[in-house]
């Protein structure tokens, strides 16, 4: 609904003010929590407007609640594996689009990949989710 609502707004802007420039997403009469996700967003070239930027996230808004070194690992290691655009997405676009849906700013996040190298056990948050999937599996057979 808000994602409608927006491109309603967009779509009145580009009527009645062509030549103007749109409120910013910070001055807009639909208050977003993720403006200055939206701003890194626009600013690493994958959207020219905030209005394209806010047109093209999802409708439901999830947060990060885990660490940026866990998410680090998880997003090179669905980049190792190809998940994005059949292995062709950079790690950088892959990066940017799950700060902005997952409200997150993983920062220098080549630098928190080379420590997650130097690691003892350098897929620690991998083995993790592999242990409690499982668990969950066993608990759903366990339940039939």
């Amino acid at each position: 609904m808000y994602l409608l609502e927006l491109g309603m707004q967009v779509l009145e802007w580009r009527i009645n003010a062509p030549d103007s420039k749109p409120k910013s997403v910070s001055e807009s009469k639909y208050p977003f929590p993720g403006n200055k996700l939206l701003a890194l967003y626009k600013r690493r070239n994958l959207a020219d407007t905030e209005e394209e930027a806010l047109l093209s996230l999802p409708k439901v808004r999830l947060t990060w609640t885990g660490s940026k070194v866990e998410l680090v690992e998880l997003i090179y290691a669905l980049d190792a594996a190809g998940c994005f655009n059949h292995g062709h997405a950079t790690i950088k676009e892959i990066v940017v689009c799950i700060e902005v849906m997952l409200n997150v700013d993983l920062g220098d996040y080549y630098h928190t990949f080379m420590e997650i190298r130097n690691r003892k056990n350098s897929t620690a948050f991998l083995d993790r989710l592999i242990k409690v999937l499982n668990d969950r599996m066993e608990e759903a057979d366990r339940k039939k």
